[in-house]
């Protein structure tokens, strides 16, 4: 198992509430991510996970690398080709 790498330690607290707002652009999006106690909203780009843990009796919130794991294969680039698409018999075509 890999190291996670935290790219941002957002909270370590012993209550809050998230809201979690997903922002169209780029390939992927972002989720923007507000907390009552925050002023600004924080920003979770691709690539990139929010972790809520509980150790010690409080939450901590941090922003972390993206791993895949075997829950979550790796994606494969799609290239699509319609001559090379199986689209079945042709109609009015003998089979």
């Amino acid at each position: 198992m890999r190291p996670e790498k935290v790219l941002k330690k957002l909270a370590v607290t012993d209550k809050i509430t998230l809201v979690l707002e997903h922002v169209k652009g780029g390939k992927n999006g972002k989720i923007r991510v507000s907390a009552t106690p925050w002023e600004d909203a924080r920003v979770v780009v691709d690539g990139e996970v929010l972790e809520v843990r509980a150790l010690d009796g409080q939450l901590r919130i941090s922003v972390k690398e993206r791993h895949y794991d075997d829950g979550d294969p790796e994606p494969v680039p799609f290239e699509y080709n319609p001559y090379e698409a199986d689209l079945g018999p042709m109609p009015g075509a003998d089979a």
